[in-house]
């Protein structure tokens, strides 16, 4: 389930953040590729505001 998303553009090019909840684990993933994942809400939440 989805959480939430956002997008923005580095040097042109267009980058897509989610946050995720993926049965007990959250995860945020950059471009497809998993960047933290964590059983913590609260440390997932503060490492997608930090992308």
């Amino acid at each position: 389930m989805v959480i939430k998303t956002k997008r923005f553009y580095v040097n042109g090019k267009s980058c897509k953040v989610k946050l995720k909840k993926e049965g007990a684990d959250y995860l945020v993933v950059v471009d497809g590729n998993v960047y933290a994942k964590t059983p913590n809400e609260l440390f997932a939440v503060q490492a997608f505001n930090e992308i």
